[in-house]
């Protein structure tokens, strides 16, 4: 009996631990923007890797964003999306709903020719 309130206990300590972040993972990207003749377009990554989450950092696609509760900042590692870029600065936040972890807000980037900047969303498989 006592092995069964231990394992109980570590496994609501562990999920309590999940909660106050984003759960690692491949990932789903859709990016939102403008071009310049003011069209909509969106560009899609299917293959963004969130690792390492932690209270204060988050790794997107091997870059390190700062993460503060729910809010996440900073540049993520390349993208697909947007593959002549230097990175993409995010700036957004995450949120679980019907069990996947989805992490939206606003973006920006500058391609050889452009400023690209617009909205984006990220969803857990």
């Amino acid at each position: 009996m006592k092995y069964f309130f231990a394992l109980l206990t570590s496994f609501l300590l562990f999920s309590a631990c999940d909660k106050d972040r984003p759960r690692r993972g491949l990932y789903w990207g859709e990016f939102y923007a403008t071009d310049s003749l003011g069209s909509p377009y969106v560009r899609y990554d299917h293959s963004i890797d969130i690792s390492d989450p932690s209270e204060s950092t988050l790794t997107i696609n091997g870059a390190v964003l700062e993460k503060k509760g729910k809010t996440i900042n900073g540049r993520m590692g390349f993208t697909k999306a947007f593959p002549n870029s230097v990175g993409l600065v995010l700036s957004g936040k995450w949120r679980v709903k019907n069990g996947y972890y989805i992490i939206d807000g606003d973006f920006n980037t500058t391609e050889p020719t452009a400023i690209v900047f617009g909205t984006f969303r990220m969803g857990s498989y």
